[in-house]
């Protein structure tokens, strides 16, 4: 998608370079030519400046559509990274009773029903070590 925006891009900048040329080439003829070849000419230009103009439209469009698709990568990379750096940590708890609380913990969390406290069994105490 990259490559097509730039390419949108470069596409529309030509359009318009040669939208502003048809244009020029239409002022001059209308000091030294006919009406219809000037009235044709400028046409022609304004023409290819509101295609030029569509392309610009597009390419900033692509442009946002990709910002956003990265950012979602970027979130989806940082939970990627935080589920795992949680399921290293959960290897390393000898109880595993707790060991599959946490487990169950890191799945809803990671469903994005996140509770407001942690599952727990019956009898368990916060200051008992894991």
């Amino acid at each position: 998608m990259l490559a097509q925006s730039r390419q949108s891009f470069i596409l529309s900048v030509g359009a318009a370079v040669v939208g502003f040329l048809v244009i020029t080439i239409g002022v001059i003829l209308a000091f030294v030519g006919t009406a219809p070849a000037t009235i044709a000419t400028m046409a022609g230009g304004v023409i290819a400046e509101a295609v030029a103009a569509l392309f610009f439209t597009q390419s900033n469009r692509a442009r946002s559509v990709m910002a956003g698709q990265l950012e979602g990568f970027r979130e989806a990379d940082e939970v990627s990274r935080q589920a795992t750096e949680r399921r290293d940590l959960i290897e390393m708890v000898r109880s595993p009773e707790k060991r599959d609380d946490l487990l169950v913990e890191t799945v809803l969390m990671l469903a994005g029903r996140v509770t407001s406290e942690r599952p727990g069994r019956p009898g368990d105490s916060p200051t008992e070590p894991v």
